[in-house]
């Protein structure tokens, strides 16, 4: 039956690919030097590094493994390569998330010390 046919790589995957492509040349390092310490063949890398077909997550992980960088700082790159027509998602205040957090603890841990006096 085989394998169905995959589309070729979307917006966002162009986006990645450019900025994987630029940080191979600014660091001299091949396509077939990424596909080995990725553990994956140069076809495969080179499929995604030319957008015939998409990155996967764990392509992510490899790649910034490889440059020996945060996977987010690879999305943020690619986020800022994105093209003007493409809305950009609400950034998550993590901070103000943690506040809440402990917040919440801090009342929980308040109503525990009232209830044992």
């Amino acid at each position: 039956m085989g394998r169905p046919k995959q589309e070729s790589a979307g917006l966002f995957a162009r986006s990645l690919s450019r900025i994987v492509r630029r940080e191979l040349g600014d660091r001299n390092m091949s396509r077939t030097k990424l596909a080995e310490l990725m553990g994956k063949s140069e076809p495969y890398v080179r499929a995604r590094i030319n957008d015939q077909t998409d990155f996967t997550l764990n392509d992510l992980e490899n790649i910034a493994r490889a440059f020996d960088i945060a996977p987010i700082e690879l999305l943020r790159h690619a986020e800022i390569e994105a093209p003007s027509n493409v809305t950009p998602m609400r950034t998550p205040n993590w901070a103000e998330a943690d506040m809440r957090k402990v917040a919440k603890s801090d009342s929980s841990a308040n109503e525990l010390d009232s209830d044992r006096e």
